[in-house]
């Protein structure tokens, strides 16, 4: 999917990540597998490139991610049980 907010760039390797920060934000994106690309907006890490170097290693926002997001699948779960959408005919 594309989206104009996000940088464009070439194709990332597996394993690669590029990241792009202001003063508050930072902006990772992690290509994790050949066809899925994974973009995680942070304002609690402060990423820098260089702490990155080893190939294959997940940058730090995708990693606090993977550990707390626990809640956020319990939300979308709950959400999908308790529709609010009204049946008709």
């Amino acid at each position: 999917m594309l989206r104009k907010e996000i940088p464009a760039s070439s194709k990332l390797a597996i394993h690669d990540s590029e990241f792009y920060g202001s003063k508050s934000l930072n902006l990772v994106k992690y290509q994790a597998k050949p066809t899925k690309t994974v973009v995680v907006l942070s304002t609690l890490h402060k990423v820098f490139a260089s702490a990155y170097e080893t190939e294959g290693k997940k940058p730090e926002p995708v990693l606090y991610y993977n550990e707390n997001k626990c809640g956020v699948d319990m939300l979308d779960s709950m959400c999908r049980q308790m529709s609010t959408k009204a049946g008709c005919r």
